[in-house]
């Protein structure tokens, strides 16, 4: 039997702390699952993490307007895709002289989705 578990993944792990196994569900089909780590994802960047992938990541961010990719306030505006890149494609930062300021490997949260097998399922359902 084949399962999907949606977990998390702190880059300073609270779990050293208060045992957390840092499991938001486990899922019986890819698509729930998938469902499950766009929503926590979701939640986890309006809480103002800088979620891996998501919050933070290559291509994130238009870099002419600085909108994040997938949003709906992204695909109504009117971005000129041949005018000057001006924001960071991964944190959607304003760039300086240099290009973007920032360190892109200060994620705070990581949420995976990982297919899993149940040992002994088949056992049981026999």
């Amino acid at each position: 039997m084949t399962v999907w578990v949606v977990s998390l993944e702190w880059n300073q792990a609270p779990s050293d702390v208060t045992g957390d196994t840092g499991i938001v569900g486990v899922y019986a089909t890819e698509a729930a699952a998938d469902a499950a780590r766009r929503a926590e994802q979701e939640r986890l960047h309006a809480a103002d993490e800088q979620v891996y992938g998501y919050s933070t990541g290559e291509d994130c961010y238009c870099p002419r307007c600085g909108v994040r990719w997938g949003t709906g306030a992204h695909r109504e505006r009117d971005c000129n895709p041949d005018g000057e890149e001006t924001y960071c494609s991964e944190c959607g930062d304003e760039l300086g002289a240099e290009g973007c300021d920032r360190e892109h490997d200060e994620w705070t949260i990581d949420v995976h989705c990982t297919e899993m097998i149940v040992q002994g399922a088949e056992e049981k359902q026999a």
